[in-house]
């Protein structure tokens, strides 16, 4: 009677799956590549063998965050460098994004574009000086989307993250596979075997500052 009122549980298909282990290889990459905490584990879920139990997404990077009492403009870039480079991590390794960085409040992307907007309205650290401390809060985020120059400068942002992801990401192409296969066919990767996919971040790192 249980199982007849649980809603349909959708299995993924294995593109599915390549594709859910290549977003969250980009996530894990990235936030070592950029150090704004470290990487506990990575999992994909494939409604099969492998369940959420504490998320309704396909996948979780979970990632021990440095406890900041002060930001600097640099630290809150990483954050939404790291947000994006999921979707970054599918268009390098399967020539497109999907939707899979959308469509809900606590999506990449959203959490992006909020991260975004607090950069530029709540702390100043955009092309103007001028801040709003209670602006999100009072007007709401589709409020103050509906202001061209903010939505616009906004926008900047996200895309300049884009590109800098982009570029980190290509030189660590063949991580992000090795990685990506390792979560298919594992569904979590932690500890030791987790750390042999990012252990040589500081090289990558390096070569993106020059390139």
């Amino acid at each position: 009677d249980l199982e007849y009122l649980m809603p349909a549980v959708q299995i993924l298909t294995d593109e599915e799956l390549m594709r859910v282990s290549v977003h969250e290889s980009g996530h894990a990459i990235v936030a070592t590549m950029l150090g704004i905490g470290d990487v506990l584990s990575v999992e994909v879920f494939d409604c099969d063998t492998h369940h959420p139990t504490e998320t309704h997404a396909h996948g979780l990077t979970s990632i021990a965050h440095e406890n900041r009492l002060i930001t600097p403009r640099s630290k809150m870039l990483a954050d939404i460098a790291t947000l994006l480079a999921g979707i970054v991590a599918e268009e390098i390794i399967l020539g497109e994004r999907s939707n899979s960085a959308g469509g809900s409040q606590t999506s990449d992307l959203d959490r992006a574009t909020r991260l975004a907007m607090e950069f530029l309205v709540v702390h100043g650290l955009g092309e103007t000086l001028t801040t709003s401390f209670d602006a999100i809060d009072r007007h709401g985020m589709s409020e103050l989307w509906k202001n061209p120059a903010l939505r616009e400068a906004a926008n900047r942002l996200l895309q300049s993250e884009f590109r800098r992801v982009k570029s980190l990401l290509s030189g660590r192409e063949r991580d992000l596979r090795l990685m990506a296969d390792a979560l298919v066919e594992a569904k979590k990767l932690s500890g030791n075997e987790l750390d042999n996919f990012l252990q040589n971040k500081d090289k990558a790192v390096r070569k993106s500052r020059t390139g």
